[in-house]
């Protein structure tokens, strides 16, 4: 991403850059829709997607607090951050958010719940600069939605 902007701004452009923090990202994820995306979108069948299935299953969460235990919660969201698994998955379940960018004509950068999404464009040329604003405006929108789409699905 620095090559890129530094690249952009040798050819006399300037870059919009967003930085995404999605909080609590690995918490957000649905475990029905992350398996259909494994077997329809990746291919994983056989044996592996009924291990994920396996993975993913059962999970409960509990509290302590002042040495109180919480009752047990089944998790049907989140997968854990500390396995090798979690951003894998993470990364899987959040790949319509490149094709979003790229929709978009926006260049990104993904690492685990941190994005970044940017645009070069000639800052003497109006035009230019109002269509970045109108393409940046727009690719939000539809990043926006999508989260929504799921936080509308789960409730």
């Amino acid at each position: 991403m620095q090559n890129d902007i530094l690249h952009s701004l040798d050819r006399g452009e300037s870059t919009v850059l967003m930085m995404l923090d999605l909080l609590a990202a690995f918490d957000t994820i649905d475990h029905k829709t992350l398996l259909d995306w494994l077997d329809h979108l990746y291919g994983i069948a056989g044996k592996p997607l009924p291990w994920m299935r396996s993975y993913l299953s059962d999970r409960f969460q509990t509290v302590c607090v002042n040495g109180k235990l919480s009752k047990p919660l089944h998790m049907t969201y989140s997968v854990p951050q500390e396995s090798v698994l979690g951003p894998k998955n993470y990364v899987m379940y959040t790949k319509q958010v490149g094709a979003i960018c790229r929709k978009h004509q926006l260049q990104h950068h993904f690492y685990a719940n941190d994005s970044q999404l940017y645009l070069a464009f000639k800052p003497t040329d109006n035009t230019a600069r109002n269509d970045t604003i109108q393409i940046i405006e727009a690719c939000l929108k539809d990043i926006v939605g999508w989260m929504k789409l799921f936080e509308t699905k789960h409730r």
